[in-house]
């Protein structure tokens, strides 16, 4: 894509706002054996008409061989009987996740959004800070509005076998000087560099930025502070099955200023496919730009 021709088509005096639906949803190491059993179902929460989701996010793809796993998924959201057609996109290779080669996914309604590209980001001020590289795709909402769709899954706290007692600690705002714990909360603070990256990337002037994805911790936690300065969190409810230890770690985070999300929502998709729930919100992009 020509970033200057983009940069040309800005207008400042715009004030015009588009409203889409957009989502997230880790899909919990999910591999072509799970795809197998599971695309049926995901097909329809995703074309789930009452949801009316205009963006997915997808987080731990775990692709290993040269198919991917969510081919059957989007086959079957584009097939003849289908309302709408879907576009998809899959990361490069992200990191490594517990069962494999790990990637983003990221799927669009396409009578209301188009693909513009992904962004390939310079990330060597970050001096290799993330465990998984963050996804940024930059969407054209119904030839108005770009957006920056910078999807994340950021470190885990604390070894599998010790999670309950590291989240707990996180959750009352403490700190953790443990490696897992002290890695993600570099990830996090990292994070307003990421958007800011991207904004440089594409001149950004015209653009808006969302963080999404599966954060690994409650938004109100102090680590989120700077984040919070041009960023807010729509999400405030559990988004896992854990009945025991709820936790808020899906979220999607909307630029202040330029978008505004009513409070999201949780879809208790069936937890045999994912330890998580869909997080979605219905977000205007308001900022005076277009292009």
């Amino acid at each position: 894509m020509d970033h200057r021709r983009l940069q040309s088509q800005c207008h400042t005096d715009d004030n015009t706002s588009v409203a889409i639906t957009i989502g997230s949803l880790n899909l919990n190491n999910f591999s072509l054996e799970k795809s197998t059993t599971y695309s049926t179902a995901l097909a329809k929460l995703f074309g789930d008409e009452s949801l009316k989701l205009d963006i997915i996010a997808l987080q731990e793809i775990i692709k290993n061989t040269s198919e991917s796993p969510m081919e059957n998924i989007i086959d079957l959201m584009n097939s003849s009987s289908a309302r709408c057609e879907w576009g998809y996109k899959q990361s490069e290779y992200a990191g490594l996740g517990g069962k494999g080669k790990e990637h983003f996914g990221l799927l669009w309604r396409t009578s209301k959004v188009k693909h513009h590209e992904t962004l390939q980001l310079d990330l060597k001020k970050l001096r290799n800070t993330y465990t998984r590289r963050p996804s940024v795709d930059v969407l054209e909402i119904e030839e108005k509005k770009l957006l920056a769709v910078i999807n994340v899954h950021l470190k885990y706290p604390g070894v599998p076998t010790e999670w309950k007692k590291h989240a707990k600690r996180l959750s009352a705002g403490e700190n953790c000087c443990c490696h897992s714990c002290s890695r993600l909360k570099s990830e996090i603070k990292h994070l307003p560099m990421v958007a800011e990256i991207a904004k440089d990337q594409i001149k950004g002037k015209c653009i808006t930025t969302i963080l999404i994805g599966d954060f690994n911790l409650e938004p109100h936690h102090p680590w989120f502070t700077d984040l919070q300065k041009k960023h807010r969190p729509l999400n405030a409810q559990p988004t896992n099955f854990l009945k025991s230890l709820p936790r808020v770690y899906d979220n999607i985070w909307v630029e202040v200023g330029k978008a505004k999300g009513i409070p999201a929502m949780v879809f208790d998709s069936s937890e045999a496919i994912s330890n998580h729930k869909l997080v979605y919100s219905s977000v205007t992009i308001s900022g005076q730009t277009r292009i």
